[in-house]
């Protein structure tokens, strides 16, 4: 496993979409403006291909549909004003197309996001304090908020509907669907609030708490497929605890404890892996390694410098993840964390298109990372996200692959919703 710094840039780095050659970064530079720089993945080159005023980024949702992926941030409007907006970025053409809400403010800012497959939308997050209510341009002065964006209705902000504002207007510092039909969300503030919460998926208007934390730290919800992870330190005792759902329950593991100095934890799931990062006052990260089979951890790096939280990973499906982070002093860096352990491992469906009763066959095929198929391995195949059944992501069967690195299974489609998910997971 290789650990190690690619370029620094601005004060803020998220990265937003790779490719075999390219990386894509939406970069907060300090001047006013955010810019998105394409980075050579061969020779280290950094080119700027798009900039404007005000423009900030949190965090991204890819478009599976349309090829494109959305950011969501801050950005000024045709007036210089701050608002809630949605980057809209086509990587064949390298453009973007900008969609601000003209009834927010900066204290609506857009934190976190979540695409949900089920209903066809996106869930948004807002940043909730930190700025006088009363100098605001808001419909909704106080922040906290959580919104939903139909997916047909994404360039046209009339259409987004602020759903519900959560008690003491915290931040939203994450938001995870996951396959049991609920949302999760980390909500923190400083002194006040500090915690991870639920709500079923048809609802997001009535919460439950689920785990509360230390409120001077925030806490991080990741959801992939079938398994979700939580991170936290929890109220009494100041550990770290790392939480990730299988199997329908809950598994975890104590990291340690923590003094004063942490401030932000979070957790992204690669695999059967996920990836740790505990920030510090010192403007500092550690990154530690979860084994969600062994329920071991191990540390990649101690001190890796600037801010980083689980939404400024992306994960290239091979071997690599990528790791931005917040440096407010400027030259803020960008991490590689490669996986020498890599598998490939893709999914076909036959035929694309079907009815109740239709009969699909899903065939995954597994390589390592040199392209070698990998015989006798278990693939677990699931249906994910369908309005009919409950709960969704059932497991529809396991199957070993061949010599080829090949394992298919047929299933019959017992209902017929607007849009259905198949995944596959190696556990190995």
């Amino acid at each position: 496993m290789l650990f190690e710094e690619l370029v620094s840039v601005g004060r803020e780095v998220l990265p937003i979409h790779v490719t075999d050659n390219y990386l894509y970064l939406g970069v907060d530079t300090g001047d006013g403006y955010g810019r998105i720089y394409r980075y050579s993945l061969g020779s280290g080159d950094l080119e700027e291909v798009w900039s404007r005023g005000g423009a900030r980024f949190s965090q991204i949702a890819v478009d599976h549909l349309s090829n494109r992926v959305v950011v969501v941030g801050l950005a000024n409007d045709s007036e210089g004003l701050p608002r809630s907006a949605v980057f809209v970025f086509n990587p064949s053409s390298e453009s973007v197309d900008v969609v601000t809400h003209q009834n927010t403010d900066e204290i609506n800012m857009f934190k976190s996001v979540v695409y949900d497959h089920v209903y066809r939308r996106f869930i948004v997050g807002e940043r909730g304090y930190g700025l006088d209510a009363s100098n605001v341009r808001s419909s909704w002065p106080n922040g906290g908020g959580l919104w939903v964006i139909p997916y047909e209705d994404l360039m046209d902000y009339t259409r987004w509907v602020r759903v519900h504002e959560f008690v003491n207007n915290p931040e939203v510092t994450s938001i995870a669907v996951h396959t049991n039909n609920k949302v999760y969300v980390g909500l923190w503030r400083p002194g006040s609030v500090s915690k991870i919460a639920y709500s079923d998926l048809s609802n997001l208007v009535s919460w439950s708490d689920h785990v509360l934390a230390r409120l001077n730290v925030k806490s991080h919800v990741d959801s992939k497929g079938n398994f979700m992870s939580q991170t936290c330190v929890t109220d009494t005792g100041d550990y770290l605890t790392v939480r990730w759902f299988r199997d329908m329950s809950f598994l975890g593991i104590t990291v340690g404890t923590v003094g004063n100095n942490v401030n932000n934890v979070s957790g992204y799931l690669v695999g059967r892996y996920i990836v740790l990062a505990v920030g510090k006052t010192s403007l500092t990260t550690d990154i530690y390694l979860i084994d969600m089979n062994t329920a071991t951890f191990s540390v990649v790096r101690a001190d890796a410098d600037g801010v980083v939280d689980g939404k400024r990973f992306l994960y290239d499906g091979k071997k690599n993840l990528y790791i931005g982070s917040v440096r407010s002093s400027g030259n803020a860096k960008l991490y590689r964390l490669s996986f020498d352990y890599g598998r490939v491992i893709s999914l076909s469906v036959d035929p694309p298109v079907v009815g109740a009763g239709d009969t699909v066959t899903l065939t995954a095929v597994l390589r390592d990372v040199n392209g070698v198929p990998i015989s006798g391995a278990s693939v677990e195949f699931y249906e994910a996200h369908s309005v009919h059944s409950s709960p969704a992501g059932r497991l529809i069967g396991i199957r070993t692959t061949d010599g080829t690195g090949t394992a298919s299974i047929t299933h019959t489609v017992s209902a017929s919703p607007e849009r259905r998910m198949f995944f596959a997971v190696y556990r190995g």
